[in-house]
């Protein structure tokens, strides 16, 4: 059973921002211009966003149904789901897998990482390489393997 709470929460998570995700263009702060920036591989802010312009380019080929945009929210659901499945990963081999999965389906339910994976933002991409470097400071690699993911991660 545990074995399949990790995948199932990702699909459950997947699902439900998918379903509450925006049909077209959101007027939250810089969402036009972050998919302008992915369509066209520009700049879209004074940061840039490389990873995320990239992503999204990437994504607009990978994802086949939907407008530009929609197709961008899609990027930014997965992203939230990866999230959640990461801390459900990174925590069922430091507490019970109960509690694990419990703290995972608080994240996935909470305001902040719901409303931002529903629209195209960094955030969620933002959340997944963070919970990436606490896997991999927390991790049992050895110190140049943890160098060294943690060095690619930073970038």
């Amino acid at each position: 059973m545990t074995r399949l709470a990790g995948p199932a929460l990702f699909l459950l998570t997947f699902g439900l921002y998918l379903w509450t995700a925006y049909p077209s263009m959101s007027s939250y702060r810089d969402c036009g211009e972050l998919a302008t920036g992915a369509v066209t591989l520009g700049i879209a802010a004074a940061p840039g966003y490389p990873l995320y312009m990239s992503a999204g380019h990437m994504f607009l080929d990978l994802v086949p149904f939907g407008s530009t945009v929609y197709r961008l929210h899609v990027l930014s659901v997965f992203c939230g789901a990866l999230a959640v499945w990461g801390v459900w990963r990174l925590l069922s081999g430091l507490v019970p897998a109960p509690a694990a999965l419990a703290a995972a389906g608080f994240l996935a339910v909470s305001t902040s990482i719901w409303k931002l994976s529903q629209m195209t933002e960094m955030y969620a991409l933002n959340a997944v390489v963070f919970v990436a470097l606490l896997s991999v400071a927390g991790g049992a690699w050895s110190a140049r393997r943890r160098l060294a993911a943690g060095a690619m991660l930073v970038g």
